[in-house]
């Protein structure tokens, strides 16, 4: 008799694990707010990205993909001294 592990109905659900390369300083940002709520920092950039794909934010990105921001949303602008919105 061969025993089968029973499914997993949660399956759909489990997270992938992926690796992205991000700017020193957006680690460090999501590192500091983590530890002041007490939460994994990869844990609060999925709830932040989940939270952008479920708001279907779309973010268009014109120009050079190297280090051109000239013709980036405020928001992703690093030189802009604004919040995140």
């Amino acid at each position: 008799m061969i025993f089968q592990k029973p499914k997993k109905p949660y399956a759909s659900k489990l997270k992938r694990q992926v690796t992205i390369r991000m700017d020193e300083d957006t680690v460090k940002y999501f590192k500091q707010i983590a530890q002041n709520i007490g939460i994994p920092y990869q844990k609060l950039i999925n709830l932040y990205l989940r939270d952008c794909a479920a708001s279907h934010k779309n973010y268009l990105y014109i120009g050079s993909p190297r280090n051109d921001y000239g013709n980036m949303p405020p928001s992703l602008n690093p030189s802009h001294q604004g919040q995140c919105h």
